[in-house]
């Protein structure tokens, strides 16, 4: 099974994803950002990190793909911008982990 860590301060939003995700059958682990997360981060040995900009503004693994949530105006290139659907997240994800 694909894990996939999800950093986002907005609980309905880690919400949300993990219980699409969770329903086509990835393991997602959410954060919500407030602290460095270097442990959980080589505890789960994510497949993937998805985040927000907003919500987690430490570096990030270089070896451990990552996806970029952003509000438009703050977005930068391959970013998904909010509002979310978490069909089209999903899929994005998907697309990186195949």
């Amino acid at each position: 099974m694909k894990k996939v860590i999800y950093i986002e301060k907005e609980k309905f939003l880690r919400d949300m994803i993990e219980k699409y995700f969770s329903s086509k059958g990835l393991q997602v682990f959410t954060y919500d950002g407030s602290e460095p997360m270097d442990y959980y981060i080589e505890d789960i040995g994510p497949d993937l990190i998805l985040w927000d900009r907003q919500s987690y503004l430490s570096d990030l693994p270089s070896q451990i793909p990552c996806l970029a949530t952003s509000r438009e105006e703050e977005a930068k290139e391959g970013d998904l911008i909010k509002p979310l659907a978490p069909q089209l997240v999903y899929e994005s994800v998907i697309k990186i982990l195949s």
